[in-house]
């Protein structure tokens, strides 16, 4: 009766033993299924922004308005200035672009 349970308990560690070194075969290609979905999902993001390479607008506008009022019959004095700056920034291509390896 002893040798029954002991051949049980053999078997057992021994079907443990096998789920063991499968899970630990399997570890590898379980980890390149992980990165090979993590990259394809980083590769969809890639082109939408990359901080080497884009274009910047930038328009910057300025307008100033003086009005001068004295007693006394001296003259009143209107000033209006507007001035736009527009400016253009091309940085790069995503073709130039150069991650550090």
């Amino acid at each position: 009766m002893r040798r029954k349970k002991a051949q049980g308990t053999l078997e057992y560690a021994g079907l443990i033993a096998v789920i063991a070194a499968g899970l630990i075969f399997m570890q590898a290609y379980l980890k390149r299924g992980y990165q090979g979905n993590l990259k394809s999902k980083a590769d969809e993001l890639g082109e939408q922004y990359s901080p080497d390479t884009y274009t910047s607008h930038t328009q910057i506008t300025v307008q100033t308005t003086t009005h001068e009022t004295t007693e006394e019959g001296v003259t009143t004095t209107d000033s209006t200035t507007q001035q736009t700056i527009t400016k253009s920034e091309n940085l790069g291509t995503l073709s130039e672009e150069r991650w550090p390896e």
